[in-house]
């Protein structure tokens, strides 16, 4: 990928010695290079790095950035071993499919604590069914909102569901699909809410404007069961 050779070239133009490592993370980890046109995700980790480092990769990044790749996450070392118990499901998922593309792996043996997983875990679907309730009051009649909201739930919960997952000691599956399968036999928890969401989502199936309101709301009855789910791990 043109754009991820010139962004690391420039990196380490820019901060020599300094930039310790180059992370790819993701769907487009491990994948041939010349497939990957965009939406790479990207860690960044340097010796440290204050707001004048901001600065000073702002203007290299923004070709990045222009290519339709998101934000790289970028941080200083002993950041990121600090950051190891609040960011345990993010880190979680990393450890589950990433590339060294420079420097120095410093994920590979990153420990991530079952305790700090189950209450992160918790935290993000208690939030997002607190940001569900509260969105329902507001946009319940406005079935565009209602929409975009679901399509942004599936997203967060596919994260929960690999994290609890791994709690119970089970590989998650890659396709999300069968994650959503796993979640089922693992947890015997109905998931078809999820199965509809996530077809919507990859534009298998449309939900019809009339039903949305009903998902919603059935939605937001399988989240606060998911939440007595992980309570009680």
């Amino acid at each position: 990928m043109r754009e991820l050779d010139e962004f690391i070239a420039e990196l380490k133009q820019s901060f020599g010695e300094r930039l310790l490592s180059v992370v790819v993370f993701g769907s487009n980890a491990n994948r041939e290079k010349d497939l990957v046109k965009s939406n790479v995700d990207l860690m960044l980790i340097f010796d440290k790095f204050s707001g004048e480092d901001l600065q000073r990769i702002s203007p290299l990044a923004k070709k990045w950035i222009k290519a339709k790749n998101p934000y790289p996450i970028m941080m200083g070392l002993e950041e990121f071993y600090s950051s190891k118990d609040v960011y345990a499901l993010e880190y979680s998922d990393i450890k589950w499919n990433y590339e060294i593309i420079y420097g120095q792996d410093y994920i590979t043996n990153l420990p991530i604590m079952a305790g700090d997983l189950r209450f992160q875990a918790e935290r993000e679907v208690k939030a997002l069914l607190m940001k569900l309730r509260g969105f329902y009051l507001q946009y319940g009649n406005n079935s565009k909102s209602l929409r975009e909201a679901l399509l942004r739930t599936i997203k967060s919960v596919l994260v929960v569901f690999r994290a609890i997952l791994r709690l119970r000691g089970v590989q998650p599956s890659v396709y999300k699909k069968d994650l959503i399968y796993q979640i089922s036999e693992v947890f015997n928890i109905d998931v078809d809410i999820y199965q509809i969401l996530l077809a919507e989502k990859e534009k298998r199936t449309h939900i019809k404007s009339c039903d949305l309101r009903k998902i919603y709301l059935k939605t937001v009855n399988h989240l606060a069961s998911l939440l007595l789910v992980i309570d009680k791990m």
